[in-house]
């Protein structure tokens, strides 16, 4: 289980987290336990028919009693199975502690692989690549524990089912520990790396001490943990992910792998080793380059919107680093921002590598759903939410659903708007045309907007009709001197209302994994591409 978990860790920067790649890592662990069971279980008893010779105490043996021969026999068996469990344990150990080495290049280089075998289909086979050639072998190995164990503890037919519901049991509660471990400690405190090379250290430490009071192997062993314990404790982990380039900082949190870099002046965040660049901080914080110009133009679809020097009171869901806070704060004096984000470590960075102030927005850590959920009925509406948590390779499926967007309609204010970024479009019923035709089932009034030479789409909903008339007439308000007049103006002409509601995701249904997965591998080719071209650059 501490393999699986760690796994997904060092598939996420590259293939992303959704569920389509955690039910592929299940599977496929599953599949390498299963076939590690059959063999371990042929092996044992292959181990278990060795000549009595093999015992370490061959005293007497020619002049026992046929009784004495057959306990004898049963003592070799359990012998010979506990050497090959502790010797299984042991290569499990060193390939889990190779995986952090080695680990990262595989699944980089896959991309490449796949890309040209399998152009349509990356990510999917790319993560089976990885998961086969890198994960899956040593779980292969542990899956012959089981029946060593088994084997090794088997006396007589008389208590067999005891022994095995009791192995079960402790294999059960293994499991429950390496489920908890690595989430709640190991990872977010030590890294993925470390978390590998512990649990390699835990599984070496038990073969070698086994194999030191059978005098076995000693070397090999004591070598092979002195090894992984200096891996552990004194080699610096290497974080790096995207090794073919320098960013600024490299880490990682419960939630995410975290990328800071600078790219043309500008300082951005990136939960991908190379696309999806979540926020941006520019010198000046004005304008950003970005679909956050595209939220500022959002309040010029309120009725009651007069000028910019008219506060408001705004909700950003998914604040990043606070890139539209900070604009709001920027270009719309003294508004009211209340920033979500359920990651403590990007709110971390937002304040010390993105100049995020207590001034600039009202911070909580939390799950957007559950603080829409948990907000007072009595408190006061909000006139802005700003909906940007679909950023990553992976969308949370409870923020698109029909019920979750009642929850939004039931904090705005009447004449209140809706913003949404969604950063996956592509032609036909894509993922972007469920999630605005989802919205419309809540909303009467709703727009997207297509932004030119971007994979994104800015959605527009309000409770009042007559949107792109009130649309239209704060456009022509406005001074054609200011940013916000420039923005309006070229995004008018990509407006389009959306007049239907037929394809509609819910909490009981909602396959946002498998609606985006095409267009994830469109991005993955496009920047693996992006990645080519820089290095035969730099060559």
């Amino acid at each position: 289980m501490a393999v699986e978990l760690a796994a997904t860790r060092l598939l996420a920067p590259y293939y992303g987290a959704s569920m389509v790649i955690w039910t592929i890592v299940i599977g496929v662990m599953l599949a390498a336990i299963s076939i590690g069971n059959i063999a371990g279980g042929i092996l044992a008893d292959r181990a278990g028919q060795a000549s009595p010779d093999t015992f370490p105490d061959k005293a007497g043996i020619e002049s026992i009693s046929e009784q004495d021969a057959i306990i004898i026999q049963t003592k070799v068996s359990q012998y010979a199975s506990r050497i090959l469990l502790f010797k299984a344990i042991w290569l499990a150990s060193v390939w889990i502690a190779l995986i952090p080495l080695v680990g990262k290049y595989i699944v980089a280089s896959s991309f490449f692989l796949m890309m040209w075998l399998f152009p349509g289909n990356v990510l999917a086979a790319g993560t089976i690549f990885s998961c086969v050639t890198c994960f899956a072998p040593p779980c292969l190995v542990l899956g012959a524990v089981t029946p060593c164990l088994v084997k090794s503890n088997t006396v007589d037919l008389a208590n067999n089912g005891r022994i095995a519901g009791e192995l079960y049991a402790l294999s059960t509660i293994g499991s429950i520990v390496g489920t908890f471990l690595p989430t709640f400690w190991t990872i977010p405190l030590l890294g993925t790396a470390r978390t590998f090379y512990l649990f390699a250290f835990v599984l070496n430490l038990l073969a070698t001490i086994f194999f030191l009071r059978e005098r076995l192997h000693g070397k090999r062993a004591i070598i092979s943990m002195l090894i992984i314990a200096a891996l552990l404790t004194l080699v610096p982990a290497d974080r790096s992910f995207a090794f073919w380039k320098k960013p600024i900082l490299e880490d990682e949190s419960i939630y995410n792998y975290l990328q800071v870099d600078r790219l043309d002046g500008n300082l951005f965040l990136s939960t991908h080793v190379e696309a999806n660049r979540q926020s941006v901080m520019t010198d000046e914080h004005g304008l950003a380059g970005g679909y956050w110009d595209y939220t500022l133009i959002a309040p010029l679809w309120r009725r009651s919107w007069k000028s910019c020097e008219q506060p408001f009171r705004a909700l950003v869901l998914g604040l990043g680093t606070g890139t539209f806070a900070k604009q709001c704060r920027h270009f719309f004096k003294n508004s009211i921002i209340d920033g979500v984000d359920i990651d403590q470590r990007i709110v971390d960075l937002a304040r010390s590598h993105f100049g995020l102030r207590n001034e600039d927005a009202n911070v909580f850590v939390e799950d957007a759903r559950s603080f829409l959920a948990a907000a007072s009925d009595t408190s006061r509406p909000y006139d802005l939410i700003f909906l940007d948590t679909y950023r990553d390779l992976t969308l949370p499926f409870h923020l698109t659903t029909r019920e979750f967007f009642e929850l939004v309609h039931h904090r705005l204010a009447d004449d209140g708007v809706l913003v949404i970024n969604v950063n996956l479009r592509s032609e036909g019923d894509d993922l972007s045309e469920y999630i605005v035709q989802t919205v419309k089932s809540v909303f009467p009034c709703v727009f997207r907007c297509n932004l030119p030479d971007q994979c994104n789409v800015m959605v527009y909903a309000t409770s009042l009709t007559g949107g792109l008339a009130t649309f239209d007439a704060h456009i022509r308000k406005l001074s054609k001197e200011i940013p916000l007049s420039w923005i309006a103006c070229e995004a008018r002409p990509l407006v389009r209302e959306v007049t239907e509601s037929r394809l509609v995701l819910t909490d009981d249904l909602a396959p946002v994994e498998m609606l985006g997965e095409k267009i994830l591998d469109g991005m993955v080719h496009d920047g693996l591409r992006e990645i080519l071209v820089r290095l035969i650059g730099n060559s």
